[in-house]
């Protein structure tokens, strides 16, 4: 199989750097219900329906539910409502690696507005560069929309990296009680439900080109799940051992230097990708990559659970997740153990005593010490597996039912025991 090799797209900006507090924003006036809006009220039937043990909902059925509201998808101005909300929900960033600096973006995905709290998810590089002797950047600025100049003495927030993932391209920063956050109309972006996004989708990506401001571009999905190169190391840039592969989906959206760590939105304005490389040749057009979604929003809870490496250099901790997948309709068991390595442990998952080779693995069940279930779901592709195995945690249960060569199927549960890893 041919790999294209992509370019990362976080955009070196030379700015002076003139530290400031932050610039004047607008406030609520405190009157009861005249700061609430129809996606407030979306969030919170979405945390509500959490707390039951219930589905989260589109925006698109939340309106249909409970609002008894339909419409067709093709209407317009329902997708410049969505992407209008969308800009709300990324961010700019600026990144300070010694007197350089770095445009990105990044996507809220957790907001707590009374505590002036937010969490947001961007690209490992867009935070990262071992060109430099401290690797990770030592400032970061967060821009909200329409205060996203690119002047780093006004309408800013600093944030702290709460974990990085080299192998998967991810880091989580956090911002904590910030007046910014508190008054905005900041909304965080809901992940799709979905694990698998199609070919042929209408879709908008949300970033911060050439460090310009945040804007957004449409398009499809022109691939839903392929494999692409990539190189996170600016010192051993040509080396191929350097480079690593990352499952994406590739959309023709238009994507430009600094839309690293951007949102990649379907129709429904439900968050499908962070994205992160293009393809740069006289000979291509419009192919660039986010990485999916249905792993992204595991490995956000995996850096809030402390999942990591322990603190590394310079108090940061880092996390490092491995990447393993193809194209085949069926996950099948090829007659080695396998094992998911999370963090400096390893998880073994498969061990071969329990399964025969050629078995197929049809659906995984993932239970926490207590019973209660984390993950349900059929295995349609193989890196569905994967993607479920980043919610396990010591003491977990996994239930998998076999398809075996005789046509037969049974259940195999394991408990995954934790080693350390050499």
């Amino acid at each position: 199989m041919k790999k294209f090799i992509c370019i990362l797209i976080a955009a070196l900006l030379v700015i002076p750097l003139a530290l400031g507090g932050c610039g004047a924003f607008s406030g609520k006036d405190g009157k009861n219900g005249q700061d609430l809006n129809i996606y407030d009220v979306y969030s919170a039937a979405n945390a509500a329906r959490e707390e039951e043990g219930l589905p989260q909902l589109s925006f698109l059925d939340f309106l249909k539910e409970y609002l008894n509201y339909d419409f067709q998808y093709s209407d317009s101005s329902v997708l410049q409502s969505f992407i209008n909300r969308s800009l709300l929900s990324c961010v700019s960033i600026l990144s300070v690696f010694n007197e350089d600096t770095y445009a990105g973006s990044g996507v809220i995905v957790e907001l707590d507005k009374d505590a002036g709290d937010a969490y947001i998810l961007t690209n490992c590089h867009v935070v990262y560069d071992d060109a430099y002797s401290r690797p990770f950047c030592s400032e970061i600025y967060i821009y909200l929309y329409a205060n996203d100049a690119i002047d780093i003495s006004i309408n800013n927030e600093r944030a702290q990296i709460v974990g990085a993932s080299i192998t998967y391209d991810l880091a989580l920063l956090k911002v904590e009680n910030s007046e910014l956050i508190r008054y905005s109309n900041a909304t965080a972006a809901q992940f799709a439900p979905e694990e698998e996004v199609y070919a042929g989708a209408q879709v908008y990506a949300v970033g911060n080109p050439e460090g310009l401001g945040l804007s957004a571009t449409t398009g499809i999905v022109s691939r839903d799940s392929e494999e692409i190169a990539l190189n996170l190391s600016s010192i051993h840039a040509n080396d191929e051992r350097y480079f690593s592969d990352y499952r994406v989906i590739r959309t023709d959206a238009a994507i430009n230097a600094g839309n690293s760590g951007g949102g990649l939105f379907d129709s429904s304005g439900r968050l499908i990708g962070i994205v992160n490389s293009k393809i740069v040749s006289q000979e291509v057009d419009n192919m660039g990559y986010a990485l999916a979604g249905s792993y992204a929003k595991r490995i956000v809870k995996l850096f809030k659970d402390g999942y990591s490496a322990g603190t590394g250099s310079y108090g940061l901790r880092h996390a490092v997740f491995p990447t393993s997948y193809d194209y085949r309709s069926t996950a099948y068991f090829d007659g080695e153990a396998g094992v998911v390595k999370i963090e400096d442990k390893v998880i073994v998952t498969r061990p071969t005593d329990q399964f025969n080779k050629g078995d197929v693995v049809l659906a995984i069940k993932i239970t926490d010490g207590s019973g209660k279930v984390v993950e349900e779901m059929d295995i349609t592709r193989y890196f569905n597996l994967d993607d479920a195995l980043l919610s396990v945690r010591d003491g977990y249960t996994i239930t998998y039912t076999i398809l075996g060569n005789d046509g037969t199927q049974r259940t195999v549960e394991t408990r995954p025991s934790f080693t350390t890893c050499n």
